[in-house]
């Protein structure tokens, strides 16, 4: 086999692993808010947020296919929900992945009232 096609077929296994990976970190339900985790590393990890504020930026699922990849939106500030519709594949998996939002699991755990995934910021 050629460095090329080794170089190639190497490529597509970090892929397919990357996406298994996913498959079984990622048992998000449709309605579920996430955060978006960049650089995520053993050293480093940060949070999406809005601009220079701490506040981190927050997705909902909107749909989960056959295959077992979730489909998000980005709340606005106001609370609706971006017209996009994202793939969490969408990206390097290596160093981006999402999380459930730790608000929206307390909230989940106390379960008063609705919840505001920017109550903060609204303020």
């Amino acid at each position: 086999m050629d460095a090329e096609r080794e170089t190639l077929l190497s490529h597509e296994g970090e892929i397919i692993y990357a996406y298994l990976q996913y498959v079984c970190d990622n048992s998000f339900n449709v309605g579920d808010y996430l955060i978006k985790v960049l650089n995520s590393n053993s050293y480093h990890r940060a949070i999406e947020s809005f601009g220079k504020t701490k506040t981190p930026r927050k997705y909902v699922v909107t749909y989960k296919d056959e295959f077992g990849i979730h489909f998000v939106k980005r709340v606005r500030k106001d609370g609706s929900l971006s017209k996009k519709e994202i793939p969490l594949m969408n990206g390097d998996l290596r160093y981006t992945k999402y999380e459930l939002d730790p608000d929206y699991a307390d909230w989940l755990l106390i379960g008063e009232g609705k919840y505001e995934p920017y109550v903060e910021l609204n303020k």
